[in-house]
């Protein structure tokens, strides 16, 4: 489990500078991730439990832990798509900030794709990614997670919300 946030703490208040796109685009010419329907990202509980006897995470066990945490997290209706990670995701309204979820088959497929980036800028090595505010990836087991907002107490609550611990096993 890992999670990296650096950073100074900017105002809640932000926009996207036109250029920039809503969910980030890379400098390198790469295409600006796109929303797609995700295969497989639904949110019946997995089959699949990790090694450690720990449940692996799933649409349905997520949205539990951040309600559970009062978040009330309101899901988006496109899915999201980068171009340096191999699933399609999920987004989330938290308060103001935006939280994109990719659920992975395994922590495997997870630790292969972050292998690749630089977890402070949330960007593949060498590259750069037009953020429309300030990147926190998050992950935990078969799921990794981008919060995209500038409040620190928010930052620190959702880390702590997916960071404590996986689901049981189904």
């Amino acid at each position: 489990m890992a999670a990296a946030a650096c950073g100074a703490a900017e105002s809640e208040d932000h926009q996207a500078a036109p250029d920039t796109g809503r969910h980030g685009q890379a400098n390198t010419g790469a295409a600006a991730p796109v929303r797609v329907p995700p295969p497989g990202l639904d949110s019946s509980p997995s089959p699949l439990a990790s090694r450690t006897g720990l449940g692996l995470w799933n649409v349905a066990n997520l949205e539990k832990r951040l309600d559970l945490q009062g978040m009330a997290p309101r899901k988006l209706p496109a899915p999201v798509r980068h171009p340096f990670l191999s699933v399609d995701g999920s987004a989330y309204q938290v308060g103001n900030a935006e939280l994109q979820v990719f659920i992975y088959d395994d922590a495997a497929g997870v630790e292969r794709d972050l292998a690749r980036l630089d977890t402070i800028t949330v960007a593949p090595r060498g590259e750069q990614v037009k953020w429309p505010t300030k990147p926190t990836l998050i992950r935990n087991n078969n799921l990794a997670a981008i919060l995209l907002g500038q409040n620190a107490l928010q930052i620190e609550r959702v880390q702590r919300a997916l960071m404590a611990g996986q689901p049981p096993t189904p």
